[in-house]
């Protein structure tokens, strides 16, 4: 049960390959008396045989089949590449166009439709009277409120030529072609 002060110079000759051919005969001798000794080559010859079974066993993969994976692999990688700054151009956009239909809500809430004030007139006892009243009042006023309709026009021309501009670069853009 005690350790066998040269059984490391014998495990560093094993894993390094040169057990028994490059070792010295005083320690040849050596591993044939100690039974520590015997016993770690014994294991070592054992799991380096079965090393070598399972190399040799093991079944190799169709080429055409390592081919059609890394065919696969490839173009996976360039869509994720290429969907990058698609996804962040999206984005933009949404947050443009989020931005632009906040500001409309804003101008109209201020100006075309009066919403606060259609909605700081409800009364609880004669609510359905009141929503049909301000409902024909809110449209009403959205027909005759010419400032909308252009801000509407503005919105929309302006998302257009975001989303055309994009479109645009990433048709011209050298880094997206195929190679």
């Amino acid at each position: 049960m005690t350790a066998c002060p040269r059984e490391k110079e014998i495990a560093a000759l094993v894993r390094s390959g040169y057990w028994p051919q490059a070792s010295d005969p005083a320690l040849l001798a050596h591993a044939d008396s100690c039974a520590r000794c015997t016993d770690f080559l014994l294991v070592s010859e054992a799991f380096q045989a079965a090393r070598v079974s399972s190399i040799q066993n093991a079944p190799l993969a169709a080429p055409g089949l390592i081919w059609w994976r890394a065919q696969i692999r490839r173009r996976n990688e360039a869509v994720e590449r290429i969907s990058k700054p698609v996804t962040r151009a999206q984005i933009f956009a949404l947050g443009i166009n989020l931005a632009v239909g906040l500001a409309l809500v804003v101008s109209q809430a201020r100006n075309g439709a009066n919403w606060l004030g259609w909605l700081a007139g409800f009364n609880a006892n004669d609510l359905k009277q009141s929503i049909s009243a301000r409902t024909s009042e809110f449209w009403a006023s959205m027909v005759l409120n010419q400032g909308w309709n252009l801000t509407l026009l503005v919105t929309t021309v302006g998302a257009v030529a975001l989303l055309t501009g994009v479109a645009i670069f990433l048709a011209v853009d050298s880094r997206f072609e195929k190679p």
